[in-house]
């Protein structure tokens, strides 16, 4: 058989080591007026995201249709907490209720944010996380659970109040995009939970996963830098939900990493709590357990 051999001599006037024009890479001033006119850097990031946020918003979809919410609370578990004075779907703390807080002072009540745990499961694991930082980082230095009991009626920022507020004040062109698509953070646990738990061997759904778990970490580093690490942005922030009417917002960082379940940030606690006991984690546990 005779043998066939294809020899390839490049384009004419093109350096070796040099590619002319898109998609590749272009020096800003190569692009014509109009181009830069219509946003050509947007444009060419946004070329996939609709596909992506169609097919997010498809497994989503799916993923609720069986009943897969290894993320979110079930119906007996929202019961079982507004019984207790925690109506999580209306956004509402009863007065009375009780929270926690782990910490290693001796903390006065005053006008600085406290971050709190209402549910059962999401106090245990805080302090099992402190428990442990301490075990391994100062040993001599026990952990403490204060109680607190709620002295009003608390009105709760949600999951998609705060992340609404963050992504438009905050967030860049990537965030934005993966904002639009069409779910709830619940959502976007489960599914961030659902990818993290499987390999695919498709690439369109290798695509659509990493889209999902890039997305949770831009708004979780959202989160991070505009509710803990910019002092300014952080004070806008809780400022602007004070002013609408808020007594506490949901801890989105923890939240969307999805290790708790209603972790709180209580903007004045000297207007909405009071101390009612302080317990060493070891002596709580033994109450928890009794």
């Amino acid at each position: 058989m005779e043998n066939v051999e294809l020899y390839h001599h490049g384009i004419l006037g093109q350096k070796w080591g040099r590619r002319q024009g898109p998609p590749y890479p272009i020096p800003d001033s190569n692009h014509s007026e109009s181009e830069k006119k219509n946003n050509w850097k947007r444009s060419l990031h946004n070329k996939n995201y609709k596909q992506l946020n169609s097919d997010v918003e498809g497994l989503a979809s799916l993923l609720r249709a069986k009943g897969y919410n290894n993320k979110s609370l079930s119906d007996s578990e929202l019961q079982s907490a507004l019984e207790k004075g925690i109506d999580i779907k209306g956004g509402k703390i009863l007065k009375g209720s009780l929270a926690t807080r782990v910490t290693s002072e001796d903390e006065t009540l005053d006008d600085r944010r406290k971050y709190v745990s209402v549910l059962k499961g999401d106090s245990e694991t805080y302090v099992e996380i402190a428990d442990d930082l301490t075990k391994n980082y100062d040993p001599d230095k026990p952990n403490k659970v204060d109680t607190y009991k709620f002295s009003k009626d608390v009105k709760v920022a949600g999951s998609k109040e705060v992340f609404d507020y963050l992504v438009k004040e905050y967030g860049d062109t990537k965030v934005k995009d993966f904002y639009k698509s069409n779910i709830t953070s619940d959502d976007l646990r489960n599914l961030a939970d659902f990818v993290d738990h499987r390999t695919f061997n498709n690439q369109r759904a290798q695509e659509t996963a990493k889209y999902v778990s890039d997305g949770k970490d831009m708004l979780r580093n959202l989160a991070n830098e505009n509710l803990f690490r910019d002092t300014k942005t952080s004070s806008k922030t809780y400022d602007h939900f004070s002013k609408q009417g808020y007594d506490a917002i949901l801890d989105i960082e923890d939240y969307i990493q999805g290790f708790t379940n209603y972790p709180l940030i209580i903007l004045n606690p000297s207007n909405s709590m009071e101390k009612v006991d302080s317990k060493t984690t070891f002596d709580w546990w033994k109450t928890r357990n009794q």
